[in-house]
């Protein structure tokens, strides 16, 4: 996705996508469009202790410029459906290994555990860590 108001640029898959077929979807991706950020988009519904069913829109932007978190965020927000509660991680990639590197998550009135847990599925399944360590060794 591109604009022309020179933001950047980024590749939005969902959730499903980089856990299926290669080992490293991800490497795949960034290899395949290398000037791109990358928005991981997963919706799921579960059923939340207290208050019944809800639905989230889980994105996590992995992004390579200081411009990176801010568009990708928005762009978070614009993809997710009305009726979703939107929760959004995102880590600055070339901060990797230095003093700077952390994982941003958005504040939400959702519950610490809950968004915490949903980033961290994401996380987890979609290889981000070993991504990450692979794009600062290369």
């Amino acid at each position: 996705m591109t604009d022309s108001t020179n933001k950047p640029a980024c590749v939005i898959v969902g959730l499903d996508e980089v856990m299926a077929d290669a080992p490293m979807p991800l490497i795949d991706i960034r290899a395949a469009q290398p000037d791109d950020d990358i928005l991981i988009s997963w919706q799921v519904e579960m059923d939340v202790k207290g208050r019944g069913k809800e639905r989230y829109h889980v994105c996590f932007g992995l992004g390579w410029s200081e411009d990176s978190l801010e568009a990708l965020q928005t762009i978070s927000q614009q993809i997710c459906e009305p009726e979703h509660r939107s929760v959004f991680g995102y880590i600055n990639v070339p901060s990797y290994g230095s003093d700077r590197f952390a994982i941003f998550v958005a504040q939400t009135p959702y519950g610490e555990v809950l968004v915490d847990g949903l980033v961290n599925e994401i996380v987890e399944s979609a290889a981000i860590e070993s991504a990450v360590i692979s794009w600062a060794s290369a």
